[in-house]
């Protein structure tokens, strides 16, 4: 599903990068080797992606919004353990059995499940590993006027968000990373635009959204920078674990 078209540029600026602790966690604690081939579902503009290069895995970044993707190459295609399709999760054209390690960053609730659990246990190896992982705020003074605001331009969105259990219960490792992050104005108005619900630049809409999400960050920033906390939640699992719903 292409489910942020319009959207890269603001992907690219306002989503908030995963702390090292994450990365050192997975290639220190769950078996991931350095050397790992694995498939980036969902890469976006590549921002995590970058990191698992930098560790030395070889990766496989799959991403059906042709716009995320060529940002995602420019940046990433200088290196020579990078490679990239523009393609669905439901199918990859990966080849069976080849994938150490399935990566899903804020992706997974968009896949067709029945389908998607299908393709990850054709291309994970026998003793892979699946991880998934969500970020979002972590309990700031202004999340409760960010929510309201987001929610007055709140648009429709056609695709289906799926928030129903990924792993079978009492299958998987879970973990909370808690970190903090200091954005500029760019980078506070580019992750609030960068939501699927909120408004594009097409939009009626777009203009009023953006004065009052720069009236809000003016409000709370210090300095020219709001102090923002995170938390990034993440999931461990097999595919064999994956749960499947029929609808």
């Amino acid at each position: 599903m292409n489910t942020h078209t319009s959207k890269a540029k603001s992907y690219d600026i306002g989503r908030p990068e995963y702390p090292e602790t994450f990365f050192d966690f997975l290639y220190n604690e769950t078996g991931l080797k350095k050397d790992a081939v694995i498939a980036d579902i969902g890469c976006g503009t590549g921002k995590v992606t970058k990191h698992f290069l930098g560790r030395g895995s070889k990766i496989i970044a799959i991403e059906p919004d042709s716009d995320m993707l060529d940002v995602a190459n420019k940046k990433l295609s200088s290196y020579s353990n990078y490679s990239s399709f523009q393609k669905i999760a439901e199918d990859t054209g990966i080849e069976s059995g080849s994938i150490d390690c399935i990566f899903c960053g804020n992706s997974y609730y968009w896949f067709e499940r029945s389908k998607v659990v299908l393709e990850f246990r054709r291309i994970l190896r026998k003793d892979g590993i699946i991880v998934m992982s969500w970020c979002g705020n972590g309990g700031n003074k202004y999340d409760g006027e960010l929510y309201q605001l987001k929610e007055k331009y709140k648009k429709p969105v056609l695709n289906k968000h799926d928030e129903s259990p990924v792993f079978l219960p009492g299958t998987f490792l879970e973990k909370t990373f808690t970190y903090i992050i200091n954005e500029t104005s760019e980078e506070f108005l580019h992750g609030s635009l960068s939501a699927s619900f909120s408004p594009s630049e097409c939009d009626n809409s777009y203009g009023l959204f953006c004065k009052e999400i720069k009236e809000l960050f003016d409000k709370h920033s210090i300095n020219g920078k709001l102090e923002a906390t995170m938390q990034l939640y993440c999931m461990i699992g097999s595919a064999e674990n994956l749960a499947v719903y029929v609808s």
